[in-house]
């Protein structure tokens, strides 16, 4: 990726350059932060690039050997562009403005909780140098006793990996199973378990929690069950939406997470895309009671989640429910989080702006109280369920779109460049073989990508977000989207399926020396392989 950053060039006013570069500090193992900052041009770059990469900058102190906060102000410094409004975005990556918010009791009451953390892996303990080391108003309500996890012979055997994170906290301590965590519940000395863990091991350790009859600090209640707030329940297109009164909803930009929740501080189990990811919200312990700047709103559906920042996300998770909505003569708000895809997709569906709640870095409050909140079922955006959904979606769109294109003017073989990462090697010779025209998204307006894919009748894709554009396809026309050995996720099989469209896979072939490598990794494929997919395809 670095070698595509430098292709790029630093007179290039692209926004290829700064969302490129984004990802490269968030991939890469020899990048960091740091880095990052010196590559940007301009304040404006610096502050996007602050926004996306808030949870890594908020660690930096605790990553990779980096510049601390006076060095790296020095350096903003002696920058030609640099001023006061840089160092304050720099000082954000270690502070928070805590003159406008207030640490809120949530679930934990006045008295001072004892908790377990359970989970002792890398990727679950991330959160506790957000949660302990920068937010020290914590330490007033909680207690933590120690660490759990199923795992705890191997990591008391070799703690040093693990243990080096919580030097600021306690002592070295043995990681407990979950038989001790019951003991010492039992015996009056835990209040809480804390889930730090996530998918499949969130619900797992939830049931066996459960039945111990243990209290799980992070437990979501779904919104159907909030009988205290509940005021209709209505089931769309066999999708189920809540009606709510008297809601909150938090926003955090900078980690594209909303929080909802009532006034007893109960968090609605939608709040998350999957309910299972629940111990992966890094700040849960970090809701807010913003005594300033709560903004009133009459009726509105949060529909800022996370990775909802994500073009796929938007098309696949968000805008599907919001036609849903629509289409059963919903007349509210909606909360996104801001992005130029966003901002125009809403736009090409004909969404009235002024119904339209923005979230963004620059937004002067992120509380909200509604007193009607329409809250959507969490459902993935490959599921079955939301296909039909997505169909209607994408026939609007291209009603309001493709009624007067010239079809004839756009090429019929397409390969999709991605940047970044998960790159397909570019088998060049054969996609000019077969007289395919590479284009790279980012190059393009959403209105552009949109009728490139409808006037395709063959589109090579790795995937990645830009295979979105799959949806606006004609009927017959044929996807070819590429994975890697690591990751493998068709995602766009059921819309494609509900829209007739002819979808194939091509698998990277196995490579034991990529097999537990990470998952963004770039790959390539065999030009046989891909010759015998279009051999076929032409046969037919």
């Amino acid at each position: 990726m670095i070698n595509d950053l430098d292709e790029l060039g630093r007179t290039d006013s692209n926004t290829r350059y700064l969302s490129l570069l984004c990802k490269i500090v968030m991939s890469e193992n020899d990048f960091n932060i740091t880095t990052g900052f010196k590559l940007c041009r301009n304040v404006d770059e610096m502050r996007t690039l602050l926004t996306k990469c808030k949870f890594l900058l908020w660690r930096l102190e605790y990553g990779k050997p980096t510049m601390g906060y006076e060095e790296l102000s020095a350096w903003v410094l002696s920058q030609n562009n640099s001023n006061s409004q840089s160092i304050n975005l720099i000082a954000q990556a270690f502070v928070l403005d805590k003159e406008n918010l207030q640490i809120s009791g949530h679930c934990y009451g006045e008295k001072k909780n004892n908790v377990v953390i359970y989970g002792a892996d890398e990727l679950s303990l991330t959160y506790l140098d957000l949660n302990f080391n920068h937010y020290g108003s914590i330490d007033d309500t909680i207690n933590l006793v120690g660490i759990a996890d199923h795992n705890f012979v191997q990591l008391n055997n070799n703690p040093s990996d693990i243990f080096y994170k919580y030097r600021h906290l306690f002592e070295y301590k043995q990681i407990l199973s979950i038989s001790d965590v019951y003991d010492l519940y039992e015996a009056g000395k835990v209040d809480y378990v804390f889930i730090g863990v996530c998918d499949d091991d969130y619900r797992r350790i939830y049931n066996q929690l459960c039945e111990l009859g243990i209290p799980v600090l992070n437990e979501y209640i779904l919104s159907s069950e909030l009988q205290d707030n509940l005021l209709e329940q209505n089931v769309y297109d066999d999708i189920s939406v809540s009606v709510l009164s008297d809601m909150y909803a938090y926003s955090q930009s900078g980690l594209h997470i909303t929080w909802m929740y009532n006034s007893s501080k109960k968090i609605v189990k939608e709040t998350y895309v999957s309910e299972a990811r629940a111990g992966s919200l890094q700040t849960w312990f970090c809701l807010f009671d913003y005594m300033k700047n709560v903004v009133e709103v009459d009726e509105c559906c949060v529909l800022s989640r996370d990775w909802s920042f994500n073009y796929w996300h938007f098309t696949f998770e968000t805008m599907s429910k919001v036609h849903m909505l629509e289409e059963n003569g919903y007349k509210g708000m909606y909360m996104f989080y801001e992005s130029a895809s966003a901002r125009e997709l809403v736009k090409l569906y004909s969404l009235d702006e002024e119904r339209i709640i923005w979230i963004d870095c620059n937004t002067t409050s992120n509380c909200y109280h509604i007193k009607r909140m329409c809250c959507v079922e969490a459902i993935g955006g490959e599921a079955d369920r939301n296909a039909k959904l997505l169909a209607g979606f994408s026939s609007k769109i291209l009603e309001n779109l493709v009624w007067d294109m010239d079809i004839e003017k756009y090429p019929k073989r397409i390969f999709i460049k991605r940047i970044g990462i998960r790159k397909l090697k570019e088998n060049k010779d054969l996609f000019e073989k077969y007289g395919f025209v590479t284009i790279i998204p980012e190059d393009l307006t959403v209105e552009e990508q949109i009728k490139h894919f409808h006037a395709a009748d063959i589109i090579i894709n790795p995937h990645g977000a830009g295979s979105t554009n799959c949806i606006y396809m004609r009927k017959g026309s044929h996807f070819i989207e590429t994975f890697g050995c690591n990751y493998i996720q068709p995602l766009c099989y059921e819309i494609l399926k509900e829209r007739k469209i002819n979808y194939h896979m091509l698998v990277e072939r196995k490579n034991v020396l990529k097999e537990n490598g990470p998952h963004t990794s770039d790959y390539e494929i065999e030009d046989i392989a891909f010759e015998l997919i279009l051999q076929n395809i032409f046969d037919c």
